[in-house]
This record gives structure tokens, sequence and C-alpha cells, in this order.
């Protein structure tokens, strides 16, 4: 047999044999993200006149947590460890967490809800307790850690001696939605997975403690400082 008709015997056996390996692996794959463009909140409000005053030291005080989730308990402390760990790696000020045992000593309740009626004196004592200037009010307004999953963050940046609102966000991050799903991925490929894709990058949809970390991380991002 002519060696040249053997050759090319051969080298069509061997392309044949790895586009099959190739079109195994494409159907095997996970699907990734169709590109489009990440989710950015909308809903924020930042008074420039009240970032007049230098916020080095702020004061945060426990979360509320208003979601429908039977564990309450639990859900809530995930979402303070969270937030904790979320604004001391954001840096925007020194935060200082305020305990609800010593918020209940000085104000009379472990937690306070935005728009709730304050002692008057509130802002001052917390100013003189713990040296800050300013007071972060921290409120989850909804949670829902099944696919889609869906949180809602408010929070409120208030200065403690003019008592003037710096900064204050309201905002629902809806996994279903692909422009937040595609924040999210990009969430977990550059700040929790250490820069590099993985097969389960997706589960980040799926995962309600990566998620929060997603959310809350977008909320800190629209800090005026």
């Amino acid at each position: 047999m002519n060696r040249n008709l053997i050759k090319s015997q051969l080298i069509t056996v061997l392309l044949t044999g790895v586009m099959g390996l190739f079109l195994v692996a494409c159907s095997t794959a996970p699907k990734m993200f169709s590109r489009v463009p990440a989710y950015v909140p909308q809903n924020v409000v930042t008074n420039q006149v009240a970032m007049d005053r230098v916020v080095q030291r702020v004061a945060v005080l426990p979360i509320v947590f208003l979601g429908d989730y039977s564990d309450r308990q639990m859900t809530t402390e995930m979402f303070s460890g969270i937030l904790e760990s979320e604004l001391v790696k954001r840096g925007a000020f020194e935060p200082y967490f305020v305990t609800g045992s010593a918020l209940n000593s000085l104000t009379g309740s472990a937690k306070w809800r935005l728009g709730e009626k304050i002692p008057a004196d509130f802002f001052e004592t917390i100013s003189e307790e713990f040296q800050c200037q300013a007071v972060l009010f921290t409120v989850v307004n909804h949670y829902h850690p099944y696919p889609p999953q869906t949180v809602a963050w408010r929070m409120k940046l208030i200065d403690s001696k003019s008592q003037e609102t710096i900064w204050e966000i309201d905002e629902l991050f809806d996994s279903g939605n692909v422009t937040v799903a595609q924040a999210a991925n990009e969430h977990y490929i550059l700040h929790q997975s250490g820069g590099t894709r993985h097969r389960d990058e997706r589960s980040v949809l799926n995962s309600p403690r990566r998620f929060c970390q997603y959310t809350a991380f977008a909320t800190l991002e629209t800090l005026p400082y």
C-alpha cells in the first residue's frame, strides 16, 4: 500500500478522535455567563455638604433583620459577620462594631430601626461613648436564600454632630437578574476564588453566604469615602 495513503488515513483517524474528545468536553463543561454589563447599585444618595466634616471613626450599630426567614438568629449572625468583614476590607473609615448589650445599656434598646423614634440624646451619647464622627444603621429588609436568591440592604450613615445623612442606600439584589448574576460571578472570581476560574463559579448563585458577600461588597462600594 502507498505510504502516503497510509499516512493520510492515520492523520484522518487522529483528527477525528481529537474532534470527538473536543465535542465531549464542550458538552460536559459548565456553561459560562454570557457577557453583559455587571450590575451597579442605583438607589444611592450622597450628601456632599455633610461630607465636609472628616469622618474617621464610625459606630456600626447591630443589624436589624426584617427578612421573612425561620432561622432568624443564625441568619442575622451570618449577615453581621459578612458586613463586619466587608467594612474592614473596604477601609473607608475605622468601624467600631457596637454590641447589642452595649447599645441597650446606653440607649435602652439593643437594636434601632431606621425611621424609629430614638432618644433625643442618642447621637450625642453614641459619639461620646465611642469617640466617633458618624453612626451607621443597617437593615436587611428582605432575604430569600434559595435560587434565584434575593437580598435587600438598607444602610444610612449619619453625622453624629449635625445628624445629617451623609450616605444612604436602599437596594434589592436579585440573582435572577442577568446583570446581578454577572456582577456576583465577577466578584467570586476576583475576590473569593483567588482570581482564578473554577468549574463551580456558578455556585455563587447557589450559595447564600457567597451571594451575600457579593451584595455587601457591592453595597459598600457606593460609600463616598
